[in-house]
């Protein structure tokens, strides 16, 4: 977590701190005391949407949440889904949950400053405490840029699930947890490939 310091009642020599001092005070002096602290969540996984639950019933924050996508996943659930001939993955791929009280952007952040995130449309977005939850990537099994929409992830599942059925053979990178499960799932409802 990124939080922006508030040095209002400081005096300082140093030129970069100074200026933003001087504005911080004079910003202080002419905002209430009931201004909300502006929280921006970059991603919207588990930890990001358990922050943003969380975040959203303190009043005294204003809460964003920016991710690239339209939907949410239960990526546990991916390497059972992939191995599956399911059409429909409601189970694993649904619509994001939204909280109450919470803006959701639904856009790639480019940069990310001391005081605020840009977003791929060149758009600024000012923050107080920056959250950034975005996760981890492991190909096939979580979502990639160019599958924002629902629709694109679910294509984009179906045709793994297509290459895997077709497949005579599978290699799996990795014998950690994913790979372990994907071999298992695989080889479960495949019993002929190998």
């Amino acid at each position: 977590m990124r939080q922006r310091s508030h040095r209002g009642d400081q005096e300082s020599s140093n030129p970069r701190t100074s200026t933003t001092a001087a504005s911080n005070q004079n910003h202080n002096m002419s905002s209430s005391s009931s201004t909300k602290k502006k929280v921006v969540i970059i991603g919207y996984g588990g930890a990001g949407s358990q922050f943003a639950a969380y975040a959203s019933k303190i009043a005294k924050y204003s809460v964003t949440v920016i991710t690239p996508f339209d939907y949410m996943e239960v990526s546990l659930s991916m390497t059972k889904v992939i191995a599956s001939n399911e059409v429909d993955h409601n189970t694993a791929i649904f619509p994001l949950l939204r909280e109450e009280n919470v803006e959701y952007v639904i856009d790639r952040v480019t940069s990310l400053q001391d005081d605020s995130v840009t977003i791929s449309n060149g758009t600024s977005i000012p923050f107080d405490v920056c959250v950034v939850a975005v996760g981890h990537d492991i190909p096939y099994f979580f979502p990639h840029i160019g599958q924002q929409t629902m629709a694109d992830r679910k294509a984009a599942v179906a045709e793994i699930q297509r290459r895997i059925r077709e497949a005579k053979h599978v290699v799996v990178a990795g014998g950690g947890p994913v790979g372990t499960e994907a071999c298992a799932d695989i080889k479960l409802r495949h019993p002929n490939v190998k």
